[in-house]
């Protein structure tokens, strides 16, 4: 019996000050790598593997983050989009290595 794995998690919650520029409205995801926003990267290499479900873990400007997002989604594709109301809370490594 073989299992495969036909969902993923992709986690973009976060603000991303550092990245975001002067006008403080730019989406980390959505910035321009090679003219492809940089999340539609990750979403064709999840399609090529197989996977048909991808839940995304949003916060910041999560509307309009799923808005975009939802247009780069190919056929064949499920994608749900999971709110995350305490998106400002530090999900740093460090946080957790202290325990």
């Amino acid at each position: 019996m073989t299992n495969t794995i036909s969902e993923a998690v992709i986690l973009m919650a976060g603000s991303d000050s550092r990245l975001r520029g002067p006008d403080q409205r730019m989406l980390k995801p959505l910035i321009s790598v090679a003219r492809r926003p940089l999340i539609s990267y990750t979403i064709d290499a999840l399609a090529q593997a197989g996977i048909t479900k991808i839940n995304a873990v949003v916060g910041f400007e999560s509307e309009r983050l799923s808005a975009a997002v939802s247009r780069l989604i190919p056929a064949g594709i499920e994608m749900r989009f999971i709110p995350n109301a305490e998106w400002q809370k530090s999900i740093s490594p460090l946080r957790f290595s202290s325990r």
